[in-house]
């Protein structure tokens, strides 16, 4: 659907349309309210926005219609809109029988221990990583569990200053640290580093002046290692090159 058909469009096709994407109707409803948008990204920044005050009671909603990563039975529940946003999430993992019962199992022992089932964004991941992701997100305590899978912890993302291209997307472990972005060859150039912040405040509670920080900077020397620390507060942040 184009923008200029999204922003005409009749409430209730849009209702079914954002559904498919994650079943919190209020979400959905105050996407549609504030039509029309200027651009495709002025609308995809406010969906953002609102998903970052999701209440732990909407998610839990939303988790319940979710199919599990890796189980084919629950995909086939899904409406024909909603099977292809989980194919093109899910895209890498592969469904070989020591796999789908690896990934089973690792799916029945989180939700034992949490009441919930397990999500990751698995675009980009293969089963080993999220494997290797599950098991360890399986020793995170309750509260833990539910910061991560409110994305309540920063995410941040990786772009190429100039074309402003996604390169990759990290998540910051408890200590507030990405040791590897995962990518293979860095060239020389600009590059810029954007700080999802406002859902960690939103997570203690607390109101902040700003809800995403924004550091570009030069890689001269592909052989060198770079360390960018951001120290933030509600209401400052600096950052500097590290060691």
């Amino acid at each position: 659907m184009f923008l200029a058909e999204f922003n005409q469009a009749p409430s209730e096709q849009l209702k079914t349309l954002l559904k498919n994407c994650v079943h919190i109707p209020a979400w959905a409803e105050k996407i549609i309210s504030a039509r029309p948008y200027s651009s495709k990204a002025s609308l995809l920044e406010y969906a953002e926005q609102l998903s970052q005050m999701w209440s732990w009671q909407e998610i839990e909603i939303a988790l319940s219609t979710h199919p599990k990563i890796g189980e084919r039975q629950a995909k086939k529940q899904l409406n024909a809109k909603e099977q292809h946003f989980s194919n093109q999430e899910q895209a890498g993992i592969s469904l070989d029988e020591k796999t789908q019962q690896a990934l089973l199992q690792g799916n029945l022992d989180y939700e034992q221990k949490f009441g919930f089932i397990f999500l990751i964004k698995a675009a980009g991941l293969s089963s080993e990583e999220i494997l290797k992701k599950l098991h360890e997100r399986l020793q995170h305590d309750l509260a833990i569990e539910k910061v991560m899978v409110h994305e309540q912890l920063v995410e941040v993302k990786l772009f190429h200053a100039e074309t402003h291209e996604l390169i990759a997307t990290a998540t910051t472990n408890p200590d507030g640290r990405v040791s590897d972005f995962g990518i293979k060859d860095f060239a020389e150039g600009a590059y810029q580093l954007e700080f999802e912040i406002a859902p960690y405040f939103l997570s203690h509670q607390i109101k902040t002046f700003f809800p995403r920080v924004c550091i570009q900077f030069f890689i001269e020397d592909i052989n060198q290692h770079y360390h960018i620390p951001l120290l933030i507060s509600p209401f400052a942040y600096s950052t500097y090159r590290g060691s």
